[in-house]
């Protein structure tokens, strides 16, 4: 395949380096990343380990050939509407999205449609360390589901197991979607208002128990406003738990963004929950507060 990466920051340039094994890759990105890489290569370290040879561009107006089998999609949930926009410039049959968030769907549909979609879910964890270089802290599952049942998606499982990430065909892509999301409302938030890694969930568990649950309690009764069975509570709490602890080392994105001063993706998690709830004349005093507390926090881009 020939495969466009837009948005190679820390997991675009792990999805570019493993699939740069077995495919052609071309990788948008920008500033002092796309010249360490231009120069010296991009470096991965942890779950991926070598430096990888990666055609990288700072925009797709300085592509030559604007022709993929495969658009990849990695930028933050606030830029995809803007990403989608942009590779109207480029031929693709198909795209992949690699977000974090609630509500991304509609997005898709609005601005492309659903026919070529490849709606993505990744549990894979990386941060960048400094320009060129990308530490691939967790290998975890990526889940993918065609959002038209093109059996693409039974082969692009296969392709991406190939370059060695796990990778599955998703049975019910709306409920994949609403269980990382949930785990996203509780993890995310906290670790950045905490400013301390994953594990610190499973380790203050007692004193952290009473937000969670009122958390993931908000989560179930707005994921039931899409159809959504999301299974009992407890079941929700186990699955925190255990990606808390199997994770325990990993910043989460939204602790990155708060330390770097940046925009976070809490709109496209609590605030979302939040909103979908309010609309329907509920009530959701914890998803609420942890999208004040964020928003307060965060920086403008």
């Amino acid at each position: 395949m020939r495969v466009l990466v837009f948005g190679m920051g820390a997991i675009g340039s792990v999805f570019a380096a493993r699939l740069s094994k077995r495919h052609e890759v071309v990788g948008i990105c920008r500033g002092e990343h796309y010249e360490e890489i231009k120069r010296n290569g991009l470096k991965l370290r942890g779950g991926t380990e070598g430096t990888f040879s990666i055609r990288v561009y700072r925009s797709l107006k300085e592509l030559d050939e604007k022709t993929f089998d495969l658009v990849l999609i990695a930028t933050k949930s606030y830029d995809l509407k803007k990403a989608l926009k942009a590779i109207k410039d480029v031929t693709f049959s198909y795209l992949m999205t690699v977000q974090n968030g609630l509500g991304l769907i509609d997005i898709l549909e609005e601005v492309i449609g659903r026919s070529r979609v490849i709606y993505g879910i990744t549990y894979n964890a990386a941060v960048l360390v400094r320009p060129g270089v990308v530490d691939h802290v967790f290998l975890g599952e990526t889940v993918i589901k065609s959002l038209v049942d093109d059996p693409f998606d039974e082969y692009l499982v296969k392709e991406l197991k190939s370059v060695g990430l796990p990778a599955r065909k998703s049975d019910n892509i709306l409920k994949d979607i609403w269980l990382k999301g949930t785990v996203n409302c509780v993890i995310n938030p906290l670790t950045a208002i905490l400013r301390e890694k994953n594990g610190i969930i499973r380790e203050k568990w007692d004193l952290l128990s009473d937000v969670v649950s009122g958390v993931v309690t908000e989560c179930l009764e707005a994921a039931k406003i899409d159809g959504v069975d999301l299974g009992s509570p407890q079941e929700l709490l186990d699955l925190i738990k255990d990606v808390s602890l199997r994770t325990s080392e990993n910043r989460s994105s939204m602790l990155q963004d708060i330390l770097k001063g940046r925009r976070t993706e809490i709109e496209f998690l609590n605030c979302y929950v939040a909103s979908r709830l309010e609309s329907m004349g509920k009530r959701a005093p914890y998803n609420r507060a942890l999208c004040a507390l964020i928003r307060s926090m965060e920086g403008p881009s």
